[in-house]
């Protein structure tokens, strides 16, 4: 039986808290602890391991950024995942050079907390996981396959070199592309790459 991989929950607002923790149950792949801001956050991994952190930048207290700071310092193994309202490309690249393992708007799992769930078993594993914001659609989502892709089209790859690299067919790849093109209102490589220096998609998917 694979174990539960366990996290720590820290949300200030007790009804949204709750309801996220529940809708976590439900996979039956976490062990979940809760804390409702960042000194309950770090008091709660002194005395339990934790493997994920998921917290919000403003949070009472102590804020995002010091908690991030004081959990690289005294838990250097647990990984953290940043919830945020902010729709700031900055915020967000800021952010992911400090360390962070995951990024991942509010919005989008106010009405589908799978996407969550993907981020928390990515990170798991070792890898990043990050959302970008889109400051025209900020309902626009991407698809795990389009997210571990957009980093390659950006650097300029052939969909059969992709293809290879994650050992699907070229026309699948072709497909991905053009959802992804589609998505952000532009109809060649050129375009997107200007879309993704502005909405921050450089480093969306980033391992």
């Amino acid at each position: 039986m694979t174990s539960k991989i366990d996290i720590i929950v820290t949300e200030v607002c007790y009804r949204y808290r709750k309801s996220l923790i529940a809708e976590l149950e439900t996979c039956g792949r976490f062990a979940i602890r809760e804390a409702e801001n960042g000194i309950e956050l770090l008091e709660l991994m002194r005395k339990h391991v934790a493997t994920i952190v998921i917290f919000d930048l403003e949070m009472p207290v102590l804020n995002g950024s010091t908690t991030l700071n004081l959990i690289k310092e005294g838990f250097p193994n647990t990984k953290a995942i940043i919830l945020s309202h902010f729709d700031d490309i900055a915020l967000m690249e800021n952010f992911i050079h400090r360390g962070v393992h995951g990024y991942i708007p509010k919005s989008f799992i106010s009405n589908d907390v799978s996407v969550l769930v993907d981020g928390i078993m990515e990170v798991s594993l070792g890898r990043k996981f990050y959302y970008s914001f889109d400051t025209k659609n900020i309902n626009v989502k991407y698809t795990k396959r389009e997210t571990d892709i957009i980093p390659h089209i950006i650097q300029g790859k052939l969909s059969k070199e992709i293809a290879v690299i994650f050992n699907l067919s070229t026309k699948r790849v072709n497909n991905l592309r053009y959802s992804i093109y589609k998505k952000n209102n532009v109809h060649n490589i050129a375009e997107f790459v200007n879309v993704a220096k502005k909405k921050g998609l450089f480093f969306i998917g980033t391992k």
